[in-house]
């Protein structure tokens, strides 16, 4: 009986009555319609975000990074590459068979 009536008590608070009305919001002018592709002061920052940190070894690292991935598929290529030594450097933990 609870079982039959527990799913009807639910679903009847989703219901939406005859009289309702679609709530008012209002969106700033700075904000409605606004174009989405111009570029803005703070993208600069962006774009060297790292240097935050004061790590001279960081810094040479992305300039590095910079200079030699001068294609995305060289990049994704890297990447496969460190990651596959990597893997390769955690075969050496795990204990041998040797017969």
């Amino acid at each position: 009986m609870a079982i039959g009536i527990l799913p009807i008590a639910l679903l009847s608070g989703c219901a939406v009555g005859p009289n309702y009305k679609r709530p008012q919001t209002s969106v700033a002018n700075s904000f409605a319609n606004a174009p989405t592709n111009v570029v803005s002061p703070d993208e600069a920052a962006l774009a060297t975000w790292w240097k935050g940190f004061n790590d001279s070894r960081l810094d040479g690292l992305v300039d590095r990074a910079i200079a030699h991935n001068h294609d995305l598929r060289i990049a994704t290529a890297n990447l496969k590459e460190a990651r596959a030594l990597r893997r390769l450097t955690t075969f050496d933990l795990a204990p041998t068979v040797q017969g």
